[in-house]
């Protein structure tokens, strides 16, 4: 299993790993994590209070839309994943996350 703490970019099951492999998996992270990369740069996207677009994009989608990393805090835990600009949809990354993790 993923360990929180680790960067959530790289690695097995990280967030560029996840994406490439086309699994639509969120990884979970860590509290810093999550507000540092809200205040490097200024959110590309950023709705419902607690979920946002890293404000640089790291690729392009088949569509040639742009790709950020998408942090989102539920119930207190730290989730990002790698997502197109036109896919963002707090609820639908709510349900994902909820469904992924066993969440209530």
């Amino acid at each position: 299993m993923r360990d929180i703490n680790e960067w959530v970019f790289s690695g097995d099951g990280g967030t560029t790993d996840n994406w490439n492999k086309q699994n639509g998996l969120w990884t979970e992270t860590n509290e810093k994590t999550y507000w540092d990369m809200m205040e490097i740069v200024p959110p590309a996207v950023m709705k419902n209070g607690d979920c946002f677009m890293v404000g640089e994009a790291s690729t392009h989608d088949e569509k040639g839309f742009p790709v950020y990393t998408v942090f989102i805090k539920i119930n207190d835990r730290y989730f990002a994943k790698d997502d197109s600009v036109n896919g963002y949809n707090f609820y639908k990354y709510v349900l994902q996350i909820k469904n992924q993790f066993k969440m209530e």
